[in-house]
């Protein structure tokens, strides 16, 4: 999502840098709820391949789920981490016990 990044948006691009060694070869993943609570993980390399597998809830524990951020929530988000505090957007997605 680009949004933050519009002509009408309050947020500048300052620069963009190539990734480091370790971040080339890294995976990304979130987990996925669906409405009946089955969850799967998905995951996306650097070359921009991408897979979503199903998983148990031990697999999801400590990763984020999947979500669009608005920039408010984002400037929300490194504010609260900058101050050392929980977010309020991050909690609320977090796998529910």
């Amino acid at each position: 999502m680009d949004r933050a990044f519009r002509r009408a948006s309050n947020w500048t691009l300052l620069d963009v840098v190539p990734l480091s060694q370790q971040e080339q070869t890294e995976v990304y993943r979130s987990f996925k709820e669906d409405p009946l609570g089955a969850l799967s993980i998905y995951w996306q390399r650097p070359d921009g391949s991408w897979g979503e597998d199903n998983a148990s809830r031990a697999q999801c524990a400590g990763l984020e789920r999947s979500a669009v951020w608005d920039p408010e929530h984002v400037e929300d988000r490194l504010r609260d981490h900058r101050a050392g505090r929980p977010n309020k957007w991050a909690e609320s997605l977090a796998l529910k016990d």
